[in-house]
């Protein structure tokens, strides 16, 4: 009876377990038509998916390639304008080329006139002193050969190192071996002193001035200051350009033989080394 109990169970078993395997069967059935069903309908969203790409890649290349068209126009029609700014500026680096040749061309013009008028003022002017100079060295019997010390400052008498240096330099000169100073003529300025009234005696005031400070550097340099005379000329003796009329000038020559008679007196305002007056103060300032 136990026997047959048992055997009951165990057909039950195997009943339900044959039950579960159909099942398990049919569920396999029903996972795979799902799968192929799913699979399927994915497969058609790829290729609607694919599709919608596919349009939208050609849609984009269609608007690029239209963009690059007009992006190539724009770049010529670019470089045309380059082209035609290059020429212009070519031709206004041209006309700038021949404007600049035009005016150096007209720069030497006037350059060249201006060493012209320098030239022949300058040759004037030393004309103007030659004659000047003609004028007045005939004042200092035997005299043979002049020299002039020019460039005072206005309204000065005092010696600037290059007029120290001139005085040497004919001081040594071979030539002046045993001559002598025959005389000293001081100039005055053109422009008159604030005194209207007192100018022209300032101004003859300050030539003699200006003659004393070159005996003193004559003498200085080895001069015999014996016979020495030195005066100054007013406003009204002009000797040359506004440069030289502010000059000393200097007569050398022979020493003259001895003789019985008597010297003549230097003329007024004038003095004779070694008793030159000690240098006087500076006139007015103007």
């Amino acid at each position: 009876m136990k026997n047959i109990h048992l055997s009951v169970v165990l057909l039950l078993v195997m009943v339900a377990v044959a039950s579960g395997l159909a099942g398990c069967v049919a569920t396999q059935d029903f996972v795979r038509e799902e799968v192929a069903a799913s699979a399927t309908a994915l497969r058609g969203e790829m290729k609607s998916a694919d599709d919608r790409l596919a349009g939208q890649i050609g849609a984009v290349a269609n608007t690029a390639a239209a963009g690059f068209k007009k992006t190539d126009s724009a770049i010529a029609g670019l470089k045309g304008q380059v082209a035609d700014l290059s020429g212009k500026v070519a031709k206004v680096e041209g006309d700038q080329k021949d404007l600049s040749g035009r005016l150096e061309k007209t720069q030497q013009d006037v350059t060249a006139v201006g060493k012209k008028a320098d030239t022949a003022i300058r040759e004037a002017g030393v004309a103007k002193r030659e004659a000047g100079i003609a004028k007045v060295q005939h004042r200092f019997p035997g005299g043979v050969r002049a020299y002039l010390i020019t460039e005072f400052s206005v309204g000065k008498y005092e010696l600037s190192d290059t007029q120290k240096k001139y005085i040497k330099t004919i001081s040594g000169d071979p030539k002046n071996v045993g001559f002598v100073v025959k005389g000293i003529l001081g100039f005055a300025d053109h422009a008159p002193f604030p005194d209207k009234a007192k100018s022209d005696e300032l101004n003859t005031e300050l030539a003699t001035k200006r003659a004393a400070a070159v005996a003193r550097e004559l003498i200085t340099n080895g001069w015999n200051p014996a016979g020495i005379n030195f005066e100054g000329e007013g406003p009204s003796e002009v000797l040359g350009p506004r440069g030289y009329n502010r000059s000393v000038l200097v007569v050398v020559g022979p020493k003259a033989q001895a003789s019985a008679a008597p010297s003549a007196a230097p003329a007024s305002g004038a003095g004779t080394p070694p008793f030159l007056p000690p240098p006087p103060p500076p006139p007015p300032s103007r």
